[in-house]
């Protein structure tokens, strides 16, 4: 056992001299696992001016953006988390937030609140599937006004090139309702499933589909059946 942890020292040692030289060395487990797409997705989110977070619930993230130096414009359907979110953001003066259901038209949608704080919270009902494989019930249904983002003015007033989509399952909704603003990023990170989670959502290879149409490419595999997928614009 000593000797196992006194390889692990000597490998995080190495790592750690070479960082201050600007050179990251990945273990094994890192090329496998979330190490190397966590060091992808930052390369691409510091080539970018600024980051729209649809999906945002408590804005987790915000720390890290604020570190890379990077205006943030959030974007949160719930009201309850909505006023979680802004007290979260508050001392940061070049991130602000919006409270609004990104849809693919305007219509009133039911929104479906989610056992584990709302983190699984969509404008899709959980399957049993979904209730079963994360151990999550809906707890209330709200009704919210959804709204393409082609609407909201402050995207192209921001200038945003870098975009999270995470709204469980309701993904390609969000950018059917986008197909003129999205023309202004490079770089999307999507939420994506390959088992139906969510009543009706739309799985990966349809996702896959709609981007390619617009411009946009997969960079990295597949990585189980929910994963996050990074696309870049090739034209």
């Amino acid at each position: 056992m000593f000797i196992i942890k006194l390889k692990n020292f000597v490998k995080h040692l190495i790592k750690m001299l070479f960082l201050k030289f600007g050179i990251v060395l990945l273990t094994k487990s890192d090329r496998n696992g979330h190490g190397l797409f966590n060091l992808v997705v930052e390369y691409y989110l510091k080539q970018s001016s600024s980051i729209l977070h649809i999906g945002a619930h408590f804005g987790q993230e915000a720390d890290y953006y604020h570190n890379l130096g990077k205006p943030v414009l959030w974007i949160e359907a719930d009201t309850e988390t909505f006023l979680q979110l802004a007290s979260n953001i508050s001392k940061f003066h070049n991130q602000i937030a919006l409270n609004l259901l990104a849809g693919s038209k305007n219509e009133i949608v039911n929104f479906y609140v989610t056992s584990n704080r709302g983190l699984s919270s969509s404008a899709l009902n959980i399957s049993q599937f979904g209730k079963e494989a994360w151990k999550i019930d809906v707890t209330e249904i709200r009704n919210y006004q959804a709204t393409p983002l082609d609407q909201v003015k402050e995207i192209e007033q921001l200038g945003c090139d870098f975009w999270v989509i995470d709204v469980q399952g309701f993904e390609l909704e969000v950018i059917l309702g986008a197909k003129k603003v999205i023309n202004q990023a490079k770089y999307l990170l999507v939420e994506c499933s390959d088992e139906d989670f969510y009543e009706s959502s739309a799985r990966y290879s349809a996702v896959k589909t709609e981007l390619e149409g617009i411009g946009f490419a997969p960079i990295l595999p597949v990585r189980g059946n929910h994963f996050e997928m990074l696309f870049c614009r090739i034209s």
